[in-house]
């Protein structure tokens, strides 16, 4: 295997040649002259902010066997009902609430569920990135995760809502 660099206009390509392989070139990202992507302009109805951990928790304790969650404000908390296949809660659902870091952290009515699994991954990858996260998300619209870290740097991601198939 054989490794070199070679610069072509504005763009640095990386040239692996392996033994027996066709030759394949793989531009490098560098950016200095690209713009940067632009965030997704989202207009939210409804917010939650919370303790990371304590949400983190909340959703691991539902359970691999429940498929989607459904998130809605309430007054000074986040309240998170695990749905079954079908989408709808019932005597068997688990009812979780979660309280905001701040009585002034909850705000808005949306209602929307979400995919407990994929949830539950995001969760794990911003828990130790910072304390707090804050959720945001409207009537059938994504939901976006965001962690402000100490040093002002931010990470969000940004979850579609769960569709049921009718």
């Amino acid at each position: 295997m054989r490794t070199e660099k070679k610069k072509d206009n504005s763009r640095i390509n990386l040239i692996v040649c392996l033994v027996a392989a066709a030759r394949r070139e793989v531009p490098l990202i560098l950016g200095k002259e690209e713009e940067p992507n632009k965030w997704p302009e989202l207009k939210f109805t409804a917010s939650a902010r919370m303790n990371t951990i304590i949400l983190r928790d909340e959703i691991e304790a539902l359970g691999d066997f429940w498929e989607s969650v459904r998130l809605e404000p309430g007054k000074d908390e986040l309240i998170i009902t695990a749905l079954k296949d079908n989408g709808e809660a019932d005597d068997d659902s688990i009812k979780s609430t979660i309280p905001a870091s701040d009585p002034s952290d909850v705000q808005g009515s949306a209602v929307c569920k979400y995919s407990q699994e994929y949830l539950n991954k995001f969760l794990k990858a911003v828990q130790k990135c910072g304390k707090d996260i804050t959720l945001s998300w409207g009537e059938d619209y994504p939901l976006m995760l965001e962690v402000v870290g100490v040093d002002r740097w931010s990470l969000r991601f940004i979850l579609a809502p769960r569709v049921d198939n009718d």
